[in-house]
């Protein structure tokens, strides 16, 4: 399914390419206004004060009933932070994201697991990815989605950093009925990483393999364009 980028870029964060896809069986577009109120979000800001740039936030949510296990390099604070470690990533929600460094026959893994069953899940997958002479290169994530360690979804994504404004690109992913995700880099190279993680049964709807794309509006409302 090819991406068709929202014509309306000043109601996105900017550094989030804004893509929409199409859904199998529906022939208009429709709106919809969701709220954030019961929303769980987890945006890294209170990890990256707790544990610092490189902190491993593995057990920090896990009172919120969220745990974080793989190969991934830690939380990093964000390029409006100074970009300590130079990733070139600026998060969704705040500066901070959860960074995965991978480069070929290296790659690194970041790993969900919640504590019950999400109705519905949503995170922003971030790319900013350059080999060493700084040329951008495609990053395909194997995006793998399970309940009760029964697989539901088997996703390759291949991410491009299409603003290259020194912030990196940020797409939404959603998913429903699942309690783990599991995201693994299988092939090209650089930093990618995870931000904006929101489990609510409103601001996301996946529907046979076609995301619904939640827009958040300055007054805290979520529009939801369905193609």
């Amino acid at each position: 399914m090819a991406p068709l980028l929202h014509p309306d870029p000043t109601l996105f964060p900017s550094n989030r390419a804004c893509y929409l896809w199409k859904v199998p069986g529906l022939a208009l577009a429709i709106l919809l206004i969701a709220n954030f109120a019961n929303a769980e979000v987890f945006d890294f800001e209170d990890a990256e004060t707790a544990l610092g740039h490189g902190g491993d936030p593995a057990n920090f949510y896990q009172v919120n009933g969220l745990v974080f296990t793989g190969s991934y390099f830690g939380v990093i604070s964000g390029t409006s932070n100074g970009d300590p470690g130079n990733f070139k990533l600026e998060g969704t929600n705040g500066p901070a994201s959860l960074a995965a460094t991978s480069i070929p026959a290296a790659s690194e893994s970041i790993e969900m697991s919640f504590s019950s069953t999400l109705n519905t899940l949503c995170f922003d997958l971030g790319a900013a990815y350059f080999n060493q002479t700084q040329t951008p290169v495609p990053l395909d994530i194997r995006i793998i989605s399970s309940l009760n360690g029964i697989q539901q979804s088997n996703q390759l994504v291949t991410l491009e950093d299409a603003l290259k404004n020194g912030e990196g690109t940020w797409y939404l992913r959603g998913f429903t009925n699942i309690d783990k995700i599991s995201l693994e880099a299988v092939a090209g190279g650089g930093t990618w990483a995870v931000d904006n993680i929101v489990t609510d049964d409103q601001s996301c709807i996946l529907e046979d393999d076609g995301l619904i794309f939640p827009v958040v509006t300055p007054d805290g409302r979520v529009t939801v364009i369905i193609l």
